[in-house]
């Protein structure tokens, strides 16, 4: 059964008390299970080394990639249900705008989305959902500077716009018309949810998901593998469609 990130650091305590009473023992001439120098450097490897924790990073990738198929499988199926695919037989034809709703959709997520997509699929919520966070946030200053900013003075506007954040920029888009005040709800929550991961913040993490439930650091990832990535990936692309150009560049 796979541990918990939380179980493992216990565990790992727990073995390292151990040795170094073990150790402790041996200073003393106390030596009662009479470790001999190879044993002792085992002990030392197993406990304090990065070999061992490279050990470690390897089998935390493999035991994530044995999920991967079957999250893709099901991330296939939301989207299918949500994007469908569009045919052509007698009965029926797509209509313009279903066909380019779609393509709009495909090409966020390939040009905007991978990243976070490639975390969650490894089993990364938290830094998904930061990766999502940023994505947004840089898309909408980008925005901001398309709407407000002359176009020979686009440089400008984003060195003025750059130290804004998503929560800030979004009110803005509300008064532009681009967003609508569930959109800024939404992006009020992502941000909450994005400071509390990106700053460890075990309490607020906890305040948002768990009622105010006391957590410490080492259960914050797994509290995070509760969050609904894919809802809070669908409610971003709703919002990307409407911050984003058909013909925008990309940089």
């Amino acid at each position: 059964m796979k541990k918990t990130k939380k179980e493992a650091l216990l565990e790992k305590r727990e073995k390292l008390l151990e040795t170094i009473g073990i150790l402790d023992n041996v200073i003393e001439g106390n030596n009662e299970k009479k470790l001999d120098r190879v044993s002792l450097e085992k002990i030392l490897f197993e406990q304090s080394s990065i070999g061992r924790w490279v050990e470690w990073l390897e089998t935390f990738i493999l035991q994530n990639l044995e999920s991967v198929p079957e999250t893709i499988t099901n991330l296939a199926a939301i989207f299918e249900k949500e994007f469908p695919t569009l045919s052509l037989n007698a009965e029926t034809t797509p209509s313009t705008e279903s066909i380019f709703k779609n393509a709009r959709v495909h090409s966020i997520l390939m040009l905007y989305l991978d990243g976070p997509l490639i975390l969650y699929v490894l089993g990364k919520n938290g830094p998904a959902i930061i990766e999502l966070h940023g994505t947004l946030e840089r898309k909408s200053i980008e925005k901001l500077v398309n709407l407000l900013i002359l176009p020979d003075k686009t440089e400008i506007g984003s060195r003025i716009f750059d130290r804004f954040t998503l929560k800030s920029t979004a009110p803005l888009l509300v008064d532009s018309g681009v967003l609508d005040k569930n959109d800024a709800k939404f992006i009020t929550r992502l941000s909450k949810l994005r400071n509390g991961i990106a700053h460890r913040n075990a309490k607020g993490i906890s305040n948002l998901l768990l009622s105010g439930k006391k957590i410490l650091d080492p259960d914050i990832d797994e509290v995070l593998k509760e969050v609904d990535f894919v809802s809070l990936l669908l409610r971003s692309i709703i919002i990307l469609e409407k911050i984003t150009e058909w013909d925008e560049t990309i940089d």
